[in-house]
Protein backbone atom coordinates (compact mmCIF):
# COMPACT_ATOMS: atom_id res chain seq x y z
CA UNK A 1 0.00 0.00 0.00
CA UNK A 2 1.17 3.52 -0.76
CA UNK A 3 1.32 6.08 2.04
CA UNK A 4 -1.70 7.81 0.52
CA UNK A 5 -3.76 4.61 0.51
CA UNK A 6 -2.81 3.85 4.12
CA UNK A 7 -3.71 7.37 5.18
CA UNK A 8 -6.90 7.52 3.10
CA UNK A 9 -8.44 4.51 4.81
CA UNK A 10 -7.07 5.50 8.22
CA UNK A 11 -8.46 9.04 7.93
CA UNK A 12 -11.80 7.67 6.71
CA UNK A 13 -12.01 5.56 9.87
CA UNK A 14 -11.07 8.58 11.98
CA UNK A 15 -13.87 10.51 10.26
CA UNK A 16 -16.43 7.80 11.07
CA UNK A 17 -15.20 7.54 14.64
CA UNK A 18 -15.26 11.34 15.07
CA UNK A 19 -18.90 11.61 13.97
CA UNK A 20 -20.24 8.20 15.04
CA UNK A 21 -22.90 9.88 17.17
CA UNK A 22 -24.43 11.38 14.03
CA UNK A 23 -26.77 8.54 13.14
CA UNK A 24 -30.20 7.88 11.63
CA UNK A 25 -32.16 4.98 13.12
CA UNK A 26 -28.90 3.26 14.09
CA UNK A 27 -27.21 3.91 10.71
CA UNK A 28 -24.04 5.99 10.92
CA UNK A 29 -24.37 9.04 8.65
CA UNK A 30 -20.58 9.49 8.11
CA UNK A 31 -20.41 5.91 6.84
CA UNK A 32 -22.77 6.78 3.98
CA UNK A 33 -20.77 9.75 2.70
CA UNK A 34 -18.61 9.72 -0.41
CA UNK A 35 -15.41 10.32 1.57
CA UNK A 36 -13.23 10.70 -1.53
CA UNK A 37 -15.65 13.45 -2.61
CA UNK A 38 -15.18 15.23 0.71
CA UNK A 39 -11.43 15.30 0.05
CA UNK A 40 -11.84 17.04 -3.30
CA UNK A 41 -10.65 20.65 -3.32
CA UNK A 42 -8.57 19.84 -0.24
CA UNK A 43 -5.28 19.83 -2.12
CA UNK A 44 -3.10 20.65 0.88
CA UNK A 45 -4.60 17.85 2.94
CA UNK A 46 -4.27 15.33 0.10
CA UNK A 47 -0.64 16.37 -0.39
CA UNK A 48 0.09 15.84 3.33
CA UNK A 49 -1.54 12.39 3.12
CA UNK A 50 1.16 11.30 0.67
CA UNK A 51 3.88 11.72 3.30
CA UNK A 52 4.85 9.06 5.82
CA UNK A 53 4.69 11.57 8.71
CA UNK A 54 0.91 12.05 8.25
CA UNK A 55 0.31 8.87 10.27
CA UNK A 56 1.37 10.76 13.39
CA UNK A 57 -1.86 12.77 13.17
CA UNK A 58 -4.10 9.72 12.85
CA UNK A 59 -5.85 7.72 15.56
CA UNK A 60 -6.62 4.71 13.35
CA UNK A 61 -3.67 3.27 11.48
CA UNK A 62 -4.03 0.95 8.51
CA UNK A 63 -0.81 -0.53 7.18
CA UNK A 64 -2.03 -3.43 5.04
CA UNK A 65 -4.89 -4.22 2.66
CA UNK A 66 -6.17 -7.03 4.88
CA UNK A 67 -7.10 -4.54 7.62
CA UNK A 68 -9.52 -2.49 5.51
CA UNK A 69 -12.76 -4.50 5.53
CA UNK A 70 -12.56 -5.83 9.12
CA UNK A 71 -12.06 -2.33 10.56
CA UNK A 72 -15.00 -0.93 8.58
CA UNK A 73 -17.17 -3.94 9.41
CA UNK A 74 -17.42 -2.99 13.07
CA UNK A 75 -19.21 0.20 12.01
CA UNK A 76 -21.25 -1.40 9.20
CA UNK A 77 -22.43 -4.22 11.47
CA UNK A 78 -23.50 -1.73 14.14
CA UNK A 79 -26.54 -0.90 11.99
CA UNK A 80 -27.23 -4.50 10.90
CA UNK A 81 -30.31 -6.28 12.25
CA UNK A 82 -29.27 -9.67 13.60
CA UNK A 83 -32.94 -10.75 13.97
CA UNK A 84 -34.45 -10.08 10.55
CA UNK A 85 -38.17 -10.15 9.84
CA UNK A 86 -39.12 -12.86 7.34
CA UNK A 87 -39.93 -11.08 4.08
CA UNK A 88 -39.29 -13.98 1.72
CA UNK A 89 -42.61 -13.28 0.00
CA UNK A 90 -41.53 -9.71 -0.73
CA UNK A 91 -40.26 -8.35 -4.02
CA UNK A 92 -36.74 -8.28 -5.43
CA UNK A 93 -35.55 -4.69 -5.64
CA UNK A 94 -33.23 -3.58 -8.46
CA UNK A 95 -31.62 -0.18 -8.03
CA UNK A 96 -30.48 0.69 -11.52
CA UNK A 97 -27.49 2.96 -10.95
CA UNK A 98 -24.66 1.27 -12.96
CA UNK A 99 -26.53 -2.04 -12.69
CA UNK A 100 -26.82 -2.32 -16.48
CA UNK A 101 -29.23 -5.26 -16.76
CA UNK A 102 -30.51 -5.30 -20.39
CA UNK A 103 -34.26 -5.68 -20.97
CA UNK A 104 -33.79 -9.16 -22.43
CA UNK A 105 -32.13 -10.24 -19.16
CA UNK A 106 -34.94 -8.70 -17.11
CA UNK A 107 -37.51 -10.57 -19.24
CA UNK A 108 -35.69 -13.88 -18.92
CA UNK A 109 -34.81 -13.93 -15.22
CA UNK A 110 -37.08 -11.55 -13.32
CA UNK A 111 -40.81 -12.04 -12.75
CA UNK A 112 -42.45 -8.59 -13.08
CA UNK A 113 -44.99 -9.54 -10.42
CA UNK A 114 -42.17 -10.20 -7.94
CA UNK A 115 -39.65 -7.53 -8.96
CA UNK A 116 -39.51 -3.74 -8.76
CA UNK A 117 -37.05 -1.27 -10.19
CA UNK A 118 -36.20 1.76 -8.10
CA UNK A 119 -35.24 4.99 -9.83
CA UNK A 120 -34.46 8.32 -8.26
CA UNK A 121 -37.11 10.45 -9.97
CA UNK A 122 -39.99 10.28 -12.44
CA UNK A 123 -38.27 12.26 -15.18
CA UNK A 124 -35.95 9.26 -15.60
CA UNK A 125 -38.91 7.39 -17.11
CA UNK A 126 -40.15 3.88 -16.44
CA UNK A 127 -38.80 0.48 -17.42
CA UNK A 128 -40.75 -1.35 -20.15
CA UNK A 129 -40.31 -4.78 -18.54
CA UNK A 130 -40.38 -4.36 -14.75
CA UNK A 131 -42.66 -2.04 -12.72
CA UNK A 132 -40.80 1.13 -11.71
CA UNK A 133 -41.01 2.99 -8.41
CA UNK A 134 -39.51 6.44 -7.87
CA UNK A 135 -37.69 7.42 -4.71
CA UNK A 136 -39.02 10.98 -4.88
CA UNK A 137 -42.53 9.63 -4.15
CA UNK A 138 -41.38 8.76 -0.62
CA UNK A 139 -39.58 11.98 0.22
CA UNK A 140 -40.61 14.20 3.10
CA UNK A 141 -39.40 17.41 4.68
CA UNK A 142 -36.18 16.79 6.62
CA UNK A 143 -35.16 20.41 7.22
CA UNK A 144 -35.52 20.14 10.99
CA UNK A 145 -33.46 16.94 11.38
CA UNK A 146 -30.81 18.41 9.05
CA UNK A 147 -30.44 21.47 11.30
CA UNK A 148 -30.13 19.17 14.31
CA UNK A 149 -27.40 17.11 12.66
CA UNK A 150 -25.51 20.19 11.49
CA UNK A 151 -25.54 21.62 14.99
CA UNK A 152 -24.40 18.26 16.33
CA UNK A 153 -21.44 18.27 13.92
CA UNK A 154 -20.49 21.82 14.96
CA UNK A 155 -20.57 20.81 18.63
CA UNK A 156 -18.31 17.82 17.93
CA UNK A 157 -15.79 19.99 16.07
CA UNK A 158 -15.76 22.62 18.84
CA UNK A 159 -15.26 20.00 21.54
CA UNK A 160 -11.80 20.01 23.19
CA UNK A 161 -11.57 16.30 22.31
CA UNK A 162 -12.14 16.86 18.58
CA UNK A 163 -9.70 15.54 16.02
CA UNK A 164 -7.36 18.37 14.99
CA UNK A 165 -7.31 17.21 11.36
CA UNK A 166 -11.01 17.90 10.97
CA UNK A 167 -10.92 21.09 13.00
CA UNK A 168 -8.17 22.50 10.78
CA UNK A 169 -9.76 21.41 7.48
CA UNK A 170 -12.95 23.44 7.47
CA UNK A 171 -13.59 22.73 3.80
CA UNK A 172 -14.00 19.01 4.46
CA UNK A 173 -16.46 19.64 7.30
CA UNK A 174 -18.36 22.22 5.24
CA UNK A 175 -18.76 19.68 2.46
CA UNK A 176 -19.96 17.12 4.98
CA UNK A 177 -22.65 19.49 6.23
CA UNK A 178 -23.57 20.55 2.67
CA UNK A 179 -24.24 16.96 1.64
CA UNK A 180 -26.48 16.31 4.66
CA UNK A 181 -29.80 17.66 3.27
CA UNK A 182 -29.76 15.45 0.17
CA UNK A 183 -28.28 12.47 1.99
CA UNK A 184 -30.84 12.60 4.78
CA UNK A 185 -33.74 13.26 2.41
CA UNK A 186 -32.83 10.16 0.39
CA UNK A 187 -32.18 8.08 3.51
CA UNK A 188 -35.57 8.97 5.01
CA UNK A 189 -37.28 8.24 1.66
CA UNK A 190 -35.54 4.86 1.39
CA UNK A 191 -36.58 3.95 4.92
CA UNK A 192 -40.19 4.94 4.20
CA UNK A 193 -40.12 2.91 0.98
CA UNK A 194 -39.00 -0.21 2.86
CA UNK A 195 -41.74 0.30 5.44
CA UNK A 196 -44.42 0.42 2.73
CA UNK A 197 -43.11 -2.13 0.19
CA UNK A 198 -42.13 -5.65 1.38
CA UNK A 199 -38.71 -6.48 -0.07
CA UNK A 200 -37.00 -9.88 0.02
CA UNK A 201 -33.67 -9.07 -1.64
CA UNK A 202 -31.75 -6.04 -2.95
CA UNK A 203 -29.54 -5.93 -6.03
CA UNK A 204 -27.36 -2.87 -6.65
CA UNK A 205 -24.64 -2.09 -9.17
CA UNK A 206 -22.27 -0.53 -6.63
CA UNK A 207 -22.18 0.80 -3.08
CA UNK A 208 -19.77 3.59 -3.93
CA UNK A 209 -22.44 6.30 -4.25
CA UNK A 210 -24.45 7.51 -1.21
CA UNK A 211 -27.88 6.38 -2.52
CA UNK A 212 -26.83 2.80 -3.30
CA UNK A 213 -24.98 2.68 -0.01
CA UNK A 214 -28.02 4.02 1.85
CA UNK A 215 -30.31 1.44 0.22
CA UNK A 216 -28.05 -1.39 1.35
CA UNK A 217 -27.58 0.15 4.82
CA UNK A 218 -31.37 0.38 5.35
CA UNK A 219 -31.74 -3.18 4.05
CA UNK A 220 -29.07 -4.29 6.56
CA UNK A 221 -30.96 -2.55 9.36
CA UNK A 222 -34.06 -4.57 8.49
CA UNK A 223 -32.24 -7.86 7.95
CA UNK A 224 -32.91 -7.90 4.19
CA UNK A 225 -30.12 -9.59 2.15
CA UNK A 226 -28.38 -7.66 -0.59
CA UNK A 227 -26.17 -8.38 -3.59
CA UNK A 228 -23.74 -5.86 -5.04
CA UNK A 229 -22.79 -6.63 -8.64
CA UNK A 230 -19.36 -5.80 -10.02
CA UNK A 231 -19.84 -2.80 -12.31
CA UNK A 232 -16.42 -2.76 -14.00
CA UNK A 233 -12.77 -3.69 -13.70
CA UNK A 234 -11.35 -2.84 -10.29
CA UNK A 235 -9.21 0.27 -10.61
CA UNK A 236 -9.38 2.69 -7.69
CA UNK A 237 -10.00 0.57 -4.60
CA UNK A 238 -12.19 3.21 -2.94
CA UNK A 239 -14.75 2.52 -5.68
CA UNK A 240 -15.11 -1.10 -4.51
CA UNK A 241 -14.40 -0.96 -0.79
CA UNK A 242 -15.63 -1.33 1.85
CA UNK A 243 -18.21 -4.02 1.06
CA UNK A 244 -21.61 -3.13 2.54
CA UNK A 245 -23.78 -5.81 0.93
CA UNK A 246 -24.48 -9.31 2.20
CA UNK A 247 -22.82 -10.71 -0.94
CA UNK A 248 -20.32 -9.12 -3.28
CA UNK A 249 -20.79 -10.64 -6.73
CA UNK A 250 -17.63 -10.74 -8.88
CA UNK A 251 -16.60 -11.65 -12.43
CA UNK A 252 -14.03 -14.33 -11.55
CA UNK A 253 -11.10 -15.58 -9.48
CA UNK A 254 -9.08 -12.37 -9.92
CA UNK A 255 -11.65 -10.25 -8.08
CA UNK A 256 -12.35 -12.94 -5.50
CA UNK A 257 -8.67 -13.02 -4.56
CA UNK A 258 -8.56 -9.20 -4.53
CA UNK A 259 -11.45 -8.91 -2.07
CA UNK A 260 -10.05 -11.64 0.18
CA UNK A 261 -6.71 -9.80 0.16
CA UNK A 262 -8.59 -6.71 1.34
CA UNK A 263 -10.04 -8.54 4.32
CA UNK A 264 -13.45 -9.57 2.97
CA UNK A 265 -14.58 -12.98 4.20
CA UNK A 266 -14.66 -15.60 1.44
CA UNK A 267 -18.28 -16.53 2.24
CA UNK A 268 -19.35 -12.99 1.31
CA UNK A 269 -17.94 -13.32 -2.23
CA UNK A 270 -19.70 -15.13 -5.08
CA UNK A 271 -18.37 -15.63 -8.59
CA UNK A 272 -21.45 -14.72 -10.60
CA UNK A 273 -20.11 -12.92 -13.66
CA UNK A 274 -22.53 -10.29 -14.95
CA UNK A 275 -25.83 -10.89 -16.79
CA UNK A 276 -25.09 -8.10 -19.28
CA UNK A 277 -22.33 -10.30 -20.75
CA UNK A 278 -24.64 -13.30 -21.33
CA UNK A 279 -25.59 -12.36 -24.88
CA UNK A 280 -21.90 -12.43 -25.90
CA UNK A 281 -22.02 -16.22 -25.71
CA UNK A 282 -24.85 -16.46 -28.24
CA UNK A 283 -22.51 -15.06 -30.93
CA UNK A 284 -25.44 -13.35 -32.64
CA UNK A 285 -24.35 -11.22 -35.59
CA UNK A 286 -26.36 -8.15 -34.74
CA UNK A 287 -27.57 -5.61 -37.29
CA UNK A 288 -24.54 -3.60 -38.24
CA UNK A 289 -25.34 -0.05 -37.24
CA UNK A 290 -21.59 0.46 -37.47
CA UNK A 291 -21.69 0.47 -41.27
CA UNK A 292 -24.27 3.22 -41.35
CA UNK A 293 -22.76 5.21 -38.52
CA UNK A 294 -19.12 5.38 -39.62
CA UNK A 295 -19.07 4.18 -43.23
CA UNK A 296 -16.33 1.70 -42.36
CA UNK A 297 -14.46 0.54 -45.46
CA UNK A 298 -14.73 -3.20 -45.76
CA UNK A 299 -11.75 -5.16 -47.00
CA UNK A 300 -9.70 -3.35 -44.38
CA UNK A 301 -8.44 -4.59 -41.01
CA UNK A 302 -10.70 -2.95 -38.46
CA UNK A 303 -9.06 -2.06 -35.14
CA UNK A 304 -11.26 -0.88 -32.30
CA UNK A 305 -9.63 1.33 -29.66
CA UNK A 306 -11.67 1.60 -26.45
CA UNK A 307 -10.29 4.62 -24.62
CA UNK A 308 -10.02 5.64 -20.97
CA UNK A 309 -10.22 9.31 -19.93
CA UNK A 310 -6.51 9.62 -19.18
CA UNK A 311 -3.18 10.01 -20.98
CA UNK A 312 -4.75 10.97 -24.30
CA UNK A 313 -1.40 11.65 -25.99
CA UNK A 314 -0.42 8.00 -25.67
CA UNK A 315 -3.21 6.99 -28.04
CA UNK A 316 -1.77 9.10 -30.84
CA UNK A 317 1.62 7.43 -30.37
CA UNK A 318 -0.09 4.12 -31.05
CA UNK A 319 -2.18 5.45 -33.94
CA UNK A 320 0.95 6.78 -35.68
CA UNK A 321 2.22 3.20 -35.85
CA UNK A 322 -1.13 1.75 -36.93
CA UNK A 323 -1.76 4.18 -39.83
CA UNK A 324 1.56 3.20 -41.39
CA UNK A 325 -0.25 0.09 -42.61
CA UNK A 326 -2.76 1.41 -45.16
CA UNK A 327 -4.96 -1.68 -44.76
CA UNK A 328 -5.79 -0.65 -41.19
CA UNK A 329 -9.04 1.11 -40.29
CA UNK A 330 -8.91 2.52 -36.74
CA UNK A 331 -12.20 3.01 -34.90
CA UNK A 332 -12.14 5.00 -31.64
CA UNK A 333 -14.85 4.32 -29.09
CA UNK A 334 -14.61 6.97 -26.34
CA UNK A 335 -15.23 6.00 -22.74
CA UNK A 336 -18.84 6.65 -21.55
CA UNK A 337 -17.56 9.40 -19.22
CA UNK A 338 -15.92 11.14 -22.17
CA UNK A 339 -19.18 10.97 -24.12
CA UNK A 340 -21.17 12.16 -21.11
CA UNK A 341 -18.83 15.14 -20.60
CA UNK A 342 -18.52 15.71 -24.36
CA UNK A 343 -14.78 15.49 -23.85
CA UNK A 344 -13.80 14.02 -27.21
CA UNK A 345 -12.25 16.95 -29.07
CA UNK A 346 -8.87 15.22 -29.06
CA UNK A 347 -10.31 12.18 -30.84
CA UNK A 348 -12.00 14.43 -33.39
CA UNK A 349 -8.62 16.01 -34.06
CA UNK A 350 -7.13 12.55 -34.65
CA UNK A 351 -9.98 11.71 -37.01
CA UNK A 352 -9.31 14.89 -38.99
CA UNK A 353 -5.56 14.33 -38.99
CA UNK A 354 -5.67 10.69 -40.13
CA UNK A 355 -8.16 9.65 -42.80
CA UNK A 356 -8.20 6.04 -41.60
CA UNK A 357 -9.26 7.04 -38.06
CA UNK A 358 -12.98 7.05 -37.28
CA UNK A 359 -14.67 8.05 -34.04
CA UNK A 360 -17.95 6.63 -32.74
CA UNK A 361 -20.07 9.28 -31.03
CA UNK A 362 -23.49 7.72 -31.60
CA UNK A 363 -24.82 7.03 -28.05
CA UNK A 364 -27.27 4.35 -29.27
CA UNK A 365 -24.50 2.32 -30.90
CA UNK A 366 -23.87 -0.48 -28.40
CA UNK A 367 -20.50 -2.18 -28.06
CA UNK A 368 -22.16 -5.45 -29.03
CA UNK A 369 -23.16 -3.90 -32.37
CA UNK A 370 -19.52 -3.01 -32.95
CA UNK A 371 -17.69 -6.19 -31.92
CA UNK A 372 -18.95 -8.41 -34.78
CA UNK A 373 -17.59 -5.85 -37.25
CA UNK A 374 -14.02 -5.40 -36.00
CA UNK A 375 -10.99 -7.67 -36.24
CA UNK A 376 -9.04 -6.74 -33.13
CA UNK A 377 -9.58 -4.63 -30.00
CA UNK A 378 -7.10 -2.42 -28.13
CA UNK A 379 -7.78 -1.41 -24.52
CA UNK A 380 -5.91 0.23 -21.68
CA UNK A 381 -7.88 -0.84 -18.59
CA UNK A 382 -11.41 -1.26 -19.87
CA UNK A 383 -14.06 -3.94 -19.37
CA UNK A 384 -14.32 -3.83 -23.17
CA UNK A 385 -11.23 -6.04 -23.22
CA UNK A 386 -13.01 -8.76 -21.24
CA UNK A 387 -16.16 -8.43 -23.35
CA UNK A 388 -14.17 -8.71 -26.58
CA UNK A 389 -12.48 -11.89 -25.35
CA UNK A 390 -15.81 -13.39 -24.29
CA UNK A 391 -17.02 -12.72 -27.83
CA UNK A 392 -13.91 -14.44 -29.21
CA UNK A 393 -12.11 -11.37 -30.56
CA UNK A 394 -8.33 -10.88 -30.29
CA UNK A 395 -7.31 -8.10 -27.91
CA UNK A 396 -4.07 -6.38 -27.03
CA UNK A 397 -3.58 -4.25 -23.94
CA UNK A 398 -1.80 -0.89 -24.17
CA UNK A 399 -0.52 -0.31 -20.65
CA UNK A 400 -0.09 3.38 -19.88
CA UNK A 401 -1.17 5.93 -17.31
CA UNK A 402 -3.69 4.65 -14.77
CA UNK A 403 -3.95 0.93 -15.42
CA UNK A 404 -4.62 -2.42 -13.83
CA UNK A 405 -2.78 -5.73 -13.64
CA UNK A 406 -6.05 -7.49 -14.48
CA UNK A 407 -4.89 -8.49 -17.98
CA UNK A 408 -1.32 -9.43 -17.05
CA UNK A 409 -1.94 -13.17 -17.54
CA UNK A 410 -2.12 -12.41 -21.28
CA UNK A 411 1.67 -11.96 -21.13
CA UNK A 412 2.95 -10.82 -24.57
CA UNK A 413 -0.39 -9.23 -25.39
CA UNK A 414 0.12 -6.63 -22.65
CA UNK A 415 2.61 -3.99 -23.79
CA UNK A 416 3.58 -0.41 -22.97
CA UNK A 417 5.44 0.20 -26.25
CA UNK A 418 3.14 1.38 -29.12
CA UNK A 419 5.34 -0.33 -31.71
CA UNK A 420 4.95 -3.71 -29.97
CA UNK A 421 1.19 -3.22 -29.81
CA UNK A 422 1.15 -2.58 -33.58
CA UNK A 423 3.31 -5.67 -34.15
CA UNK A 424 0.92 -7.79 -32.07
CA UNK A 425 -2.05 -6.57 -34.10
CA UNK A 426 -0.32 -7.31 -37.39
CA UNK A 427 0.80 -10.77 -36.26
CA UNK A 428 -2.53 -11.86 -34.79
CA UNK A 429 -4.31 -10.88 -38.04
CA UNK A 430 -1.82 -12.27 -40.55
CA UNK A 431 0.16 -15.04 -38.84
CA UNK A 432 -1.83 -18.23 -38.25
CA UNK A 433 0.52 -19.70 -35.64
CA UNK A 434 0.59 -16.41 -33.72
CA UNK A 435 -3.21 -16.29 -33.88
CA UNK A 436 -3.35 -19.81 -32.42
CA UNK A 437 -0.92 -18.72 -29.68
CA UNK A 438 -3.23 -15.83 -28.82
CA UNK A 439 -6.26 -18.14 -28.77
CA UNK A 440 -4.51 -20.35 -26.23
CA UNK A 441 -3.76 -17.32 -24.08
CA UNK A 442 -7.36 -16.09 -24.37
CA UNK A 443 -8.77 -19.40 -23.15
CA UNK A 444 -6.26 -19.60 -20.29
CA UNK A 445 -7.15 -16.08 -19.23
CA UNK A 446 -10.91 -16.66 -19.28
CA UNK A 447 -10.58 -19.91 -17.33
CA UNK A 448 -9.37 -17.71 -14.47
CA UNK A 449 -11.13 -14.41 -15.12
CA UNK A 450 -14.61 -15.44 -16.25
CA UNK A 451 -16.05 -18.95 -16.09
CA UNK A 452 -19.80 -18.31 -16.17
CA UNK A 453 -21.47 -18.75 -19.56
CA UNK A 454 -24.87 -17.74 -18.23
CA UNK A 455 -24.51 -15.33 -15.34
CA UNK A 456 -28.29 -14.86 -15.14
CA UNK A 457 -28.69 -18.46 -13.93
CA UNK A 458 -25.98 -17.98 -11.28
CA UNK A 459 -27.62 -14.79 -10.05
CA UNK A 460 -31.04 -16.44 -9.86
CA UNK A 461 -29.62 -19.31 -7.79
CA UNK A 462 -27.91 -16.84 -5.46
CA UNK A 463 -31.13 -14.85 -4.95
CA UNK A 464 -33.00 -18.06 -4.13
CA UNK A 465 -30.35 -19.07 -1.58
CA UNK A 466 -30.47 -15.68 0.12
CA UNK A 467 -34.24 -15.44 0.24
CA UNK A 468 -34.87 -19.01 1.39
CA UNK A 469 -32.02 -19.04 3.92
CA UNK A 470 -30.12 -21.84 2.14
CA UNK A 471 -26.39 -21.02 2.08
Amino acid sequence: MSFFQQHYWSLYLDFIEEFKEVEYKGILIPLLCDFSGLLKDNGKLVQKMQNSSFKDHLKNKIYSDTQIQPLFDKYIQKGTNQNPVNQSSGKILLYEYVLRFPDNILKKYFDPSRTVILRKQKNMGGNKVIPTIYLEQYKKDVSEPVKKYQEQIKDIILSPKSNQIFRKNNNLIEKFMECLPELLENLAAINRFFEEVPISCIIVGTTEDPISRSIVAVANSKGIPSICMQHGLIMKEEGYLPVFSTIQAVYGEYEKAWYINNGVLEERIEIVGHPRFDELFSKKQMTSLLKKDRRVKYGKKRILIATQPNNLLEWEKLIKHLVMDQTNEIIIKPHPLELWNKDYRYYKMLSSKYSSVKIILNPILHLYDILPNVDVVVVNSSTVGLEAMLFGKPITVFKHGINTNYFDKLDDFVQSEPRKIADNINNVLSNESFKNYYETKRKEFLSFAYTQNLSGNCLTELINKLTTGIR
